[in-house]
């Protein structure tokens, strides 16, 4: 009878052994499913985020691009500025040398009867009402103002002024 309980025992025991075989590979397989799965998913985000960054990368280039363009651009106008300013110079020698040397009366700021008493002594002037000298209004031909205006529109027909 030992034999009989013994040998059931091992058979019990073997028995179990295949039934946790069986189960640890049913198991095995869905772990090792579970985790094919996962690392897929996260391979999945990895390509994603990495065409992200290559995309980011190409617009990043993209910019800089741009921005050489812009500053190829500003360089050619600070270029083109600065021959402007060395084209100019010799015209405002010219101008300068035509003010300092053709007009020595130039217009200074005088006191109102000392530039009245300069306008009545340059030609006949008619006495002008208050009323009609208004702000932003033509003076009136024998008017100080138009004398004033008439002297220095001579004087600068005058001048011979010729650019180079």
């Amino acid at each position: 009878m030992m034999r009989k309980i013994t040998g059931l025992v091992l058979l019990f025991i073997g028995l179990s052994g295949l039934v946790v075989s069986v189960a640890g590979v049913y198991l095995g397989r869905q772990v090792v499913d579970d985790l094919g799965a996962s690392i897929d998913t996260a391979l999945d985000r990895t390509l994603v985020s990495l065409d992200t960054a290559a995309d980011t990368l190409v617009l990043t280039k993209s910019t800089f691009d741009h921005v050489n363009r812009g500053l190829e651009t500003v360089g050619t106008t600070a270029a083109n500025v600065a021959q402007t300013l060395l084209d100019t110079q010799p015209f405002l020698d010219n101008v300068s040398s035509v003010v300092t040397t053709s007009i020595p009366d130039s217009p200074t700021i005088t006191t109102k009867p000392d530039t009245a008493s300069r306008a009545f002594s340059t030609m006949p002037t008619m006495p002008q009402s208050s009323c009609r000298a208004t702000a932003g209004r033509m003076a009136d031909r024998g008017s100080p103002l138009y004398s004033l205006t008439l002297r220095w529109t001579d004087r600068a027909a005058d001048l011979d002024f010729k650019p180079t």
